[in-house]
C-alpha cells in the first residue's frame, strides 16, 4: 500500500495492471484500451488518516457515483 515503484515493477513484469498518471508510464507498460471491459478487480485501498485532501475526497466521491454499481466494500 503506497508503494509504487514495487506497483510499476508488478505492471512492468506483467504480474498486474494498474491505473497511474502519465508521467510514471514506462517503456515497459502497455497502455490498455478503456474501452475494453476489464474483469479483474480494481482496488481502491488508503489508511485512515486525520486529514483527507479535497482531491481524494473528490475522487473517491466520483467513483462511488460513476462505479457504485461496481463496487464491493470489505
Amino acid at each position: 500500500m503506497d508503494d509504487i515503484h514495487s506497483i510499476l515493477s508488478g505492471v512492468e513484469l506483467g504480474l498486474c495492471q494498474a491505473i497511474i498518471s502519465k508521467h510514471l508510464f514506462r517503456p515497459k507498460m502497455k497502455v490498455v484500451d478503456h474501452s475494453k471491459h476489464i474483469y479483474s478487480p480494481v482496488y481502491v485501498c488508503y489508511m485512515r488518516r486525520m486529514f483527507t485532501p479535497l482531491l481524494l475526497q473528490e475522487t473517491l466521491s466520483v467513483i462511488r457515483e460513476e462505479m457504485g454499481n461496481y463496487l464491493v466494500s470489505n
